[in-house]
């Protein structure tokens, strides 16, 4: 290909890595996609047992492919030295919690999207205090759930009152065992 001056240029064509690696960090941004239509998602203590390992899996795999992809660019991140290095490790640092994210969150997600049905999962309260929460009016804090999943959101003031931290609630809705898109919550047994 010519530009104007009728120098040839080399357009570089992408290759699967980059396919690869721009697909998955959609896939890893698909609880940003809930929590923006309104469906709220909680992973379940159980899946949070599994996936501490095989997030951290996920993350390696793609700190991997980061670092790869950036190394191999030409000239890497322009300016070398300092900058190239900081650059170098920040995408792999940026890889490694987008890896972690994809596969701890986005996986239960995406299989409550494809396989789900309804489902109702134990959790336990951390705190049910209304006040305590600036992101919603009436909340429900749960333990043992990342802090980003771990609020439950306009739950009414009836279901709400009278919840101890460490009480048992009942969240029922679409999903697996690994999570569910929540529906509705009553106290546990």
């Amino acid at each position: 290909m010519a530009d104007v001056n009728g120098e040839m240029t080399h357009r570089r064509q992408r290759g699967p890595a980059r396919s690869l690696i721009f697909g998955l960090i959609l896939v890893a941004s698909l609880p940003a996609y809930a929590k923006f239509a309104g469906q709220p998602f909680v992973p379940s203590v159980e899946w949070m047992a599994v996936s501490s390992r095989v997030g951290s899996t996920g993350g390696l795999f793609f700190a991997i492919a980061f670092f790869w992809s950036t190394w191999r660019r030409e000239h890497g991140i322009r300016g070398g030295g300092i900058g190239g290095a900081v650059g170098l490790l920040g995408s792999t640092l940026a890889g490694y919690f987008i890896g972690r994210h994809a596969v701890a969150m986005a996986c239960p997600m995406a299989l409550a999207l494809v396989g789900g049905h309804p489902v109702e999962l134990p959790f336990t309260v951390a705190d049910a205090d209304p006040r305590h929460s600036r992101r919603c009016g009436s909340s429900i804090e749960l333990r043992d759930v990342p802090p980003v999943y771990n609020g439950l959101c306009d739950v009414s003031s009836d279901r709400g009152r009278g919840l101890e931290p460490g009480a048992h609630i009942r969240v029922s809705g679409h999903g697996t065992r690994w999570g569910v898109y929540i529906m509705s919550v009553r106290p546990g047994d």
